[in-house]
């Protein structure tokens, strides 16, 4: 049982507490035996996890870049509405489980393959642009921001992955060169 008391100096404490009755020869209840424990470190732990979930939970559905996470072998496990709009998929199923490598053009693949390295060693890569493929098949510019999501030990278990269209922007730069030429 969880309750809740405060203490002398003001502060609310949590505690759980188990009991168990104390019977006597005849299976009658002679009394109760009670254990507690201060669980309010633990309760406010949770809180601050539940806070900062809801936190990255609003920061992926507001980012108006593509997030996708994958693990470690590139393959798909998680993608924000974004990723779904930017690639023009319809549905999350169509693309968890789905390897990156799938979305990128194949001639930015060895390139693809060195920024993964480039991010294991360095943790992050910044603006790395990318011939990336929607899900007709057609081509965009894309630009790239990659980290790696490590475990409790410090260890690589994740990529966390936001993309953006550049396509315009790549476009009014040719049309300023050729405008200059």
């Amino acid at each position: 049982v969880e309750e809740s008391s405060l203490t002398p100096d003001g502060r609310m404490i949590i505690f759980e507490t188990i009991k168990v009755p104390l019977l006597d020869n005849k299976n009658k209840i002679n009394g109760i035996v009670g254990i507690s424990r201060d669980i309010s470190e633990r309760k406010q732990t949770e809180r601050d996890l539940r806070e900062s979930e809801e936190l990255y939970r609003t920061l992926v559905r507001t980012l108006p870049d593509a997030v996708t996470m994958t693990d470690l072998e590139g393959n798909i496990i998680f993608i924000s509405r974004q990723t779904l709009e930017l690639y023009e998929y319809k549905h999350e199923e169509e693309l968890l489980g789905k390897n990156a490598f799938d979305l990128i053009a194949p001639e930015d693949h060895n390139k693809a393959i060195e920024y993964i390295k480039k991010t294991l060693a360095e943790g992050t890569v910044q603006n790395v642009e990318y011939s990336f493929l929607k899900k007709d098949g057609t081509h965009f510019s894309g630009e790239l921001n990659a980290a790696v999501i490590k475990n409790d030990s410090g260890d690589p278990k994740a990529f966390i992955v936001t993309v953006r269209n550049i396509s315009d922007r790549k476009r009014a730069e040719q049309a300023l060169r050729e405008n200059e030429e």
